[in-house]
């Protein structure tokens, strides 16, 4: 039988500090120590090919892993009970994180609206006519949608693919006509794969990033991070809570370090770290802290600490 609502929250303030164990754990032993450096993590950060040569750091990583996931439900309290959420993955996100984030909100009460994908012709500097074209056009031919026709052009596709998944309305909104169009010529046009028919408009949008493949070229990392820059900022003006998140290697110097460094992520929640289990779980809370209007930069680089504690 379930506990008590008041013995869950009285349960919540010790998981969350479990979890920051578990969290400690996994960045002592991985990510940011000369300990364990075998760990993919830490052959992700410095470049070097993974070979699992510490078998103690392994453990440590494993068993943190293990930790953040039995807590993580205590942790979560049902407080997305009801909630749709809706994932959106940039190019290159990795599958299996993504099914991992897809667990993670379920086991946190939420339903996945949809999992959407923007393409490399949406993500990519390469298809800005394509972008720019349609999104004008598709404001023109559905002029009552909420979106700016005079924004800049990934800004303006931001607010349309908005429109398709996410809603400003905290018990989330059925797609009308005008949503189920945009949608249509957006997978149509080679800018978005995901569901033909999509149940509900989320209140919470997931944003997974994918490979940094422009790293090294200083040019086109310019120009992928200003298109990544105006998606998401058009996206998270129609939505209630937006929370972005990429694993440990991007928040210490790639895509999520720069962007945060930008200010370009001010307007949205972000989490570094979700190649690791417990990084995942910090995804969740930091949504549980976007339903509550909380904004922050957690994870293992983040600025605002490791863990988005939930509110008592």
């Amino acid at each position: 039988m379930p506990a008590p609502t008041s013995l869950r929250r009285r349960l919540a303030p010790a998981a969350a500090t479990v979890l920051a164990l578990a969290v400690g754990i996994a960045v002592g032993a991985g990510p940011l120590s000369d300990v364990g450096t075998g760990t993919d993590q830490l052959a992700a950060r410095t470049g070097a090919a993974p070979a699992l040569t510490d078998a103690s750091a392994v453990r440590a990583l494993e068993a943190s892993g293990a930790l953040a996931l039995t807590t993580a439900p205590r942790v979560y309290d049902d407080r997305l009970a009801g909630r749709d959420v809706a994932i959106l993955t940039m190019p290159g996100a990795d599958d299996d994180v993504v099914d991992g984030l897809r667990e993670q909100v379920a086991a946190a009460g939420a339903r996945v609206s949809g999992t959407f994908g923007a393409t490399t012709e949406l993500a990519g500097p390469s298809g800005t006519a394509l972008v720019d074209s349609l999104g004008r056009r598709l404001l023109a031919q559905n002029p009552d949608l909420p979106v700016d026709a005079d924004a800049p052009t990934y800004e303006r596709m931001g607010g349309l693919l908005g429109m398709v998944l996410a809603s400003r309305e905290p018990a989330g909104q059925p797609p009308v006509r005008a949503t189920d169009a945009v949608a249509e010529s957006l997978r149509r046009s080679g800018l978005l794969t995901g569901p033909d028919a999509v149940r509900t408009r989320a209140p919470l949008v997931l944003v997974v990033l994918g490979s940094d493949d422009s790293a090294g070229d200083a040019g086109a990392t310019r120009s992928v991070d200003a298109v990544t820059t105006g998606l998401l900022t058009g996206l998270a003006q129609r939505a209630v809570g937006t929370v972005v998140v990429d694993d440990v290697a991007s928040g210490a110097g790639g895509a999520m370090r720069r962007l945060r460094d930008a200010g370009a992520l001010a307007g949205v929640g972000t989490v570094d770290g979700v190649d690791l289990e417990a990084g995942r779980v910090l995804a969740v809370l930091a949504l549980i802290r976007a339903d509550d209007g909380v904004r922050g930069a957690w994870g293992v680089h983040g600025a605002d600490g490791p863990v988005p504690t939930p509110a008592g």
